[in-house]
């Protein structure tokens, strides 16, 4: 039962329980400060308070391997990793708690995992922390307009972007640009990844071709086609017969403009 004088952890920091009514207790900080909360809003550790601190002794973690996949309180955690259930042992145990490697919060007591999901979790944070170094040098280059080897996983993920392919991309979120395939577009040309001749706008709207159309490119006569409907893209202010194209029945013709 919590009791007035315990050692509680609310949001993260420790407080003693200085006063109780029927549904609130009133915390004591640190600081000074003070704040009344409901039971369900903090995390007994101990019956007595003390002033505790967040560097913890190094502890023999293989004890904890013959109570894998068990729930234990939190006193008794700490008693198999301690042997003395003190309120800095106490805090200890509840920040490798709030941690969640080793064992993690199951309402009130504490799981424990596996070996082998512990190692998985390892691996999973080691992986993390590879990919913010790398995301991190990335950033750093893309910002002096340049690029290298190790940035092509992120320039993929722009690329994506920029075809339409994918809606996000972790590096235009790093460096403040929306997520969008012009920005996308912009990025690849400023880093020299892509050239001004590069065209995304086919894939973009998935227009891609069509591998069994054969185009057959003979040399022919000049002929009269001003008999078809040609589709040019110009200015609209332009005076100019440019090229075009015209369809007739399975024929495209292709109408280059001879100065």
């Amino acid at each position: 039962m919590t009791k007035v004088g315990a050692l509680v952890a609310y949001k993260g920091k420790p407080a003693k329980i200085i006063a109780s009514t029927t549904h609130k207790f009133e915390l004591n900080f640190s600081d000074g400060t003070s704040q009344k909360v409901r039971e369900k809003d903090f995390r007994y550790i101990h019956p007595v308070f003390s002033n505790i601190v967040d560097q913890c002794p190094l502890v023999d973690l293989n004890i904890l391997n013959d109570l894998q996949d068990e729930t234990l309180s939190l006193k008794e955690i700490t008693e198999w990793l301690f042997d003395d259930y003190s309120a800095q042992n106490a805090w200890c145990t509840y920040l490798m708690a709030e941690d969640s490697l080793y064992f993690f919060w199951s309402k009130d007591l504490l799981m424990l995992r596996s070996k082998e999901k512990v190692k998985i979790i390892e691996e999973q944070r080691h992986d993390k922390v590879l990919e913010v170094e790398s995301l991190q040098h990335c950033v750093e280059n893309f910002n002096k307009n340049r690029f290298d080897d190790e940035d092509i996983f992120w320039i993929n993920e722009v690329e994506k972007v920029a075809l339409s392919q994918s809606k996000y991309s972790k590096v235009l979120r790093e460096l403040s640009i929306d997520n969008s395939p012009e920005n996308a577009h912009q990025l690849l040309l400023k880093i020299k990844y892509w050239s001004e001749f590069t065209n995304p706008y086919p894939e973009r709207h998935k227009i891609f071709r069509d591998e069994e159309l054969a185009v057959v490119s003979n040399e022919v006569d000049r002929e009269d086609l001003t008999h078809l409907r040609c589709f040019a893209i110009d200015n609209s202010d332009s005076s100019d017969a440019d090229d075009a194209i015209s369809i007739e029945g399975n024929r495209i013709w292709i109408h280059i403009a001879d100065v």
